[in-house]
């Protein structure tokens, strides 16, 4: 075997061992030589291939539409790099990259490598992109990234929402300037911005966040929007360093759902406190109250009656601080009747404004429906207002009190659940309420007033949420208040308005008064003697109904029985009238109570009672029952 024989067979033997497919062409592009991973490539056998055109490998159309033999930079002796498919004789396809070069006699030679499982790779890693990038745009949470650097490097549609600032204004920017645009204004000085600066920049050096856990963030949006943001921020570790991810969640209405909920719990832990409070007080008032009434009416000295008239009348202003106090007393319910808002609304806000520097403008439409309220409570609800607003307006001005029909979808509002409802707007030109107190004006004693006994605005707030409605306000310092009042509109049809005259009232018979209060007993049973009925103090329950069915196995009757609500340590109205509704149903049963609020008192005749009378209480008061219920 000669030098050259052996140099070929080991030139064959080398070409045949590469990874990569060689093929040789002429320069007419005629196949001179292919190595045994080039046919194995191409699918097909070497006697099919040399002595062939280059044509013959079966390229992909697409692929040489894509990348056209680039026979200008060939002849300039460069190597020309290209990615094409090809299609198998079986069926199967391959990516191949060829580098191609042409030789100074004109010849070609050309190396294929299969990158069929990199194609593949890449295009799952740019679907895995795509996913991601997808996910994190979608997401309902804010994200954002910043690289080693503290820049912005992902700013999500989410992020853009909950913090006012576009993707174009973030990517590219610091984490510290965006930051800054968030602070609320009384935060936005140098050195609070470079304590922040500090902060993300020594993270980013050593990994450690600035901070464990979810954070809460209060913030500002478009420079007015006060929002808050729960953030939870982990490092990613990079060949360059450290960056930072954060996840971001506004949480601002539920925050408000939070604020709702806590202001109920303390109205009603504060509730009972006052209701107790307020029951004994009442009982106290009712002894002065009703000693006084029977004074008036046994005097015939008309100084001596207007003084007492007088006391009366100081009486009736401690008897409606208790009233506030019960309003939002735990369990209590109004006593709401389907009546017109106007001109009710009018004459209370004028009655309130009158003798002061402040007018109102009054504006309703003339289809507002109407509404199922306590006429007491709502009156409670608008005075308070109109006294703030007024206060807030020291050197006068007007104030807008308008009503509006409302239809509240699913979502609509932040606490009312979707249906029609009546929406009463009180807006002043005052002083405006400051973000920092804003969120605790309806708490029970917060006031900022010298004088003030914090019980106003949180005595709506309970009023509303009775009424199935709730109240809402929108304020800035120095933009004045509105007050929005929501009351669910009444479904059915407003009756024509009972009309009726007062009478003295005078009867006969033997009447039962059960209150553990002796002076509430002496009281009640004074008046009863004056109207001519014959009355038997008791001091519980069962000491009434065992009376009782004595008189009714005698044959005795009772004309009537008056009952305390409660009565500690034994049976109270409740307990007892259910024992003689078991025995009697004709006989009339009335219940007395300092608690105004409780549902009894609302709805006697639901609980077997004839009717009811709250403490404190005078002789015009009781014959208007009386004259209403026994003949």
């Amino acid at each position: 075997m000669n030098q050259d024989t052996l140099i070929r067979d080991r030139y064959r033997e080398l070409v045949d061992l590469a990874v990569d497919g060689i093929l040789l062409g002429s320069h007419e592009g005629i196949i001179t030589e292919a190595n045994e991973y080039m046919c194995s490539l191409i699918g097909m056998p070497r006697e099919k291939i040399l002595g062939r055109h280059i044509s013959c490998v079966p390229f992909c159309p697409e692929s040489m539409e894509k990348n056209p033999w680039r026979f200008d930079l060939l002849q300039k002796g460069e190597i020309v790099v290209s990615e094409r498919n090809i299609l198998r004789p079986d069926g199967s396809r391959i990516a191949v990259e060829m580098r191609t070069k042409m030789m100074p006699d004109g010849t070609y030679h050309s190396i294929y490598r299969d990158i069929t499982l990199r194609k593949k790779t890449e295009e799952a890693l740019r679907e895995s992109e795509e996913k991601y990038r997808f996910f994190i745009q979608e997401t309902h949470e804010g994200v954002s990234l910043i690289d080693e650097n503290g820049v912005v490097i992902i700013w999500n549609r989410m992020m853009e929402k909950i913090t006012g600032i576009p993707l174009t204004e973030a990517i590219g920017g610091y984490q510290w300037d965006l930051m800054y645009k968030m602070f609320p204004p009384e935060k936005r000085n140098p050195e609070h911005l470079n304590s922040i600066k500090v902060k993300i920049l020594n993270s980013l050096e050593t990994g450690i966040p600035p901070f464990n856990g979810p954070m809460l963030i209060k913030s500002v949006r478009n420079d007015s929007e006060e929002f808050f943001i729960e953030q939870t921020v982990f490092p990613i570790k990079t060949s360059k360093g450290f960056q930072f991810g954060s996840i971001n969640r506004d949480i601002t209405q539920s925050r408000k759902l939070m604020e709702h909920a806590f202001q109920s719990q303390k109205l009603e832990s504060l509730g009972i406190l006052a209701g107790g409070i307020a029951h004994d007080f009442n009982n106290l008032l009712a002894g002065i109250y009703g000693y006084i009434d029977l004074a008036i009416s046994n005097t015939s000295d008309s100084d001596t009656a207007e003084y007492l008239k007088r006391s009366i009348s100081t009486i009736e202003r401690a008897s409606g601080l208790t009233r506030q106090l019960l309003t939002f007393a735990k369990g209590g319910a109004p006593a709401k009747k389907v009546e017109k808002l106007f001109p009710f609304l009018k004459e209370t806000a004028l009655f309130a404004l009158s003798g002061s520097n402040v007018s109102c403008d009054i504006e309703y439409p003339d289809d507002l429906p109407s509404c199922n309220f306590d006429r007491s409570q709502l009156s409670q609800v608008v005075e308070n207002i109109i006294i703030n607003a007024q206060q807030a307006m020291p050197d006068g001005g007007t104030i807008k009190l308008s009503a509006c029909n409302v239809i509240i979808g699913r979502n609509g509002h932040q606490v009312l659940p979707e249906g029609k409802y009546v929406r009463i707007s009180i807006k002043d030109s005052g002083t405006g309420i400051h973000n920092s107190i804003l969120p605790r004006i309806f708490d029970p004693f917060f006031t900022t007033k010298e004088k003030g006994h914090g019980l106003g605005l949180a005595t709506c707030y309970s009023i509303m949420k009775r009424h199935n409605g709730c109240i809402d306000v929108e304020s800035g310092t120095g933009h004045g208040s509105t007050f929005h009042a929501y009351l669910p509109a009444a479904e059915i049809e407003l009756l024509p308005e009972e009309i009726s005259s007062f009478s003295r009232h005078t009867g006969r018979g033997k009447i039962v008064v059960v209150d553990d209060e002796e002076i509430i007993r002496t009281i009640l049973c004074k008046m009863l003697a004056l109207l001519g009925y014959e009355p038997v103090c008791m001091e519980s329950g069962e000491k009434a109904v065992e009376f009782f069915i004595q008189q009714k196995t005698a044959g005795n009757k009772i004309k009537a029985m008056f009952f305390d609500l409660t009565i500690p340590g034994g049976k109270g109205g409740r307990e007892s009238v259910s024992e003689i509704r078991n025995i009697c149903l004709e006989t009339p049963v009335f219940v007395v109570s300092g608690y105004a609020e409780d549902p009894v008192m609302s709805n006697p005749k639901e609980y077997g009672f004839t009717a009811s009378i709250c403490k404190p209480f005078t002789m015009t008061d009781l014959e208007k029952m009386l004259n209403a219920n026994l003949k």
